[in-house]
């Protein structure tokens, strides 16, 4: 079971709650009842919106804001970049984090190679403006990969997407194409379960290696033939590895069997 005031779920980019409702549902058995909880990153944010403080994002001030003592943080992807920069600032208030197809930098660098390329953000941050559903079915796309996705999930994912609003998209893209964590690892004090995709197309899973060679507490987990969606395709099998990691650290618990493995 996971022993924690709270089991906090926050979503990659176009995204909202009902997105990783199937990862949630996994985790339900094992979480104590009213601890588990999906944070909306997108929610209240904007291009325009100002850093709650200096040393936090306007999202990972509102992520702080929902964590209480002895959290167990879920990030995928960009809502794992935002826990690793909580888990940075508020370490008494994260027990455990676990980072889905997640790097410390979205975008290449000079010195950063395993990130997505920046002229196809900004392809996209342009297209967005200009046709916002054909824009995130081609990032949907590249989710997806090496796997296709069916005309009816496709269409519900862009919904649920357009329905955060162009402003929190773009605000998005620019937290991806802006931010740079690799300076903050060192201070993640906390127990990390690093899983990522083998095949994923979106952020190449040496970032993720490389995100776990770094942080002092990392469990790295390779998910064979997985693309970046993995959360969504596997939610038994990520749930799994997530109570069989927290068992791990707390050996007096009992371990519940989630749904779907």
């Amino acid at each position: 079971m996971l022993r924690s005031t709270r089991t906090v779920v926050v979503p990659g980019w176009a995204n909202d709650c009902s997105s990783i409702s199937s990862l949630v549902e996994a985790l339900a058995p094992a979480t104590p009842e009213s601890a588990l909880h999906v944070i909306n990153i997108h929610e209240g944010v904007s291009e325009h919106s100002p850093s709650g403080t200096t040393n936090l994002s306007p999202y990972a001030y509102r992520l702080a804001e929902n964590l209480e003592a002895e959290s167990v943080v879920i990030g995928w992807s960009m809502g794992g970049m935002i826990a690793i920069e909580a888990a940075a600032v508020v370490p008494d208030r994260v027990s455990a984090l676990v980072l889905l197809a997640t790097s410390p930098r979205f975008c290449q660098g000079e010195d950063y190679r395993y990130g997505f390329a920046c002229d196809q953000l900004d392809s996209l941050a342009d297209d967005l403006r200009t046709d916002t559903r054909d824009a995130l079915s081609t990032f949907i796309r590249w989710s997806a990969r090496p796997f296709d996705i069916s005309d009816a999930a496709m269409g519900d994912r862009i919904d649920a997407a357009e329905g955060l609003g162009l402003d929190a998209l773009l605000a998005g893209l620019e937290y991806l194409r802006s931010q740079d964590l690799r300076r903050r690892l060192s201070s993640i004090t906390c127990p990390t379960l690093v899983m990522h995709g083998r095949n994923d197309a979106v952020v190449p899973w040496r970032g993720g290696k490389q995100l776990a060679d770094a942080l002092p507490r990392s469990t790295w987990v390779e998910m064979q033939h997985a693309g970046h969606d993995f959360p969504l395709r596997s939610p038994g099998a990520i749930a799994e590895h997530i109570c069989q990691f927290c068992d791990a650290l707390m050996p007096e618990t009992q371990t519940v069997t989630p749904e779907g493995s």
